[in-house]
């Protein structure tokens, strides 16, 4: 499984460990784009056997452990996830004092939170 797998490091990720056969979990915010990569994963490891899937989640959005288990684990419950990768994270140029108040929120929440949470609850 790996969080901001639609994109970036988290993509490349994803397609060099369906090389190696194993199965694939992209968990992201945009359905339609994780759709579109699942396709190019699928596209750039076809000569390999592996499934694939993807969950739908905001990670400024998930604020306690049980949002996480109800947006994420309870769709991996019959699944053996043996490697987390922890991809998913955002940033906002600029000077640090002219940011607004909710951006430096979501910045937090997604690049702390989901790093603690998430494994916790998977590891339940």
């Amino acid at each position: 499984m790996i969080t901001g797998g639609s994109d970036g490091i988290g993509l490349a990720m994803a397609k060099n460990l369906a090389l190696q056969g194993f199965n694939i979990c992209i968990v992201s915010r945009n359905e339609e784009k994780m759709k579109q990569k699942i396709e190019e994963i699928k596209a750039h490891a076809s000569n390999f056997t592996f499934k694939t899937m993807y969950i739908v989640a905001d990670f400024t959005k998930l604020l306690t452990m049980d949002a996480y288990r109800e947006t994420i684990e309870s769709k991996l419950k019959e699944l053996d996830v043996s490697i987390l990768i922890l991809n998913a994270g955002m940033m906002q140029p600029g000077p640090f004092e002219k940011q607004d108040e909710s951006v430096v929120s979501n910045i937090v929440t997604c690049n702390v939170m989901h790093c603690s949470y998430l494994p916790k609850v998977m590891a339940n």
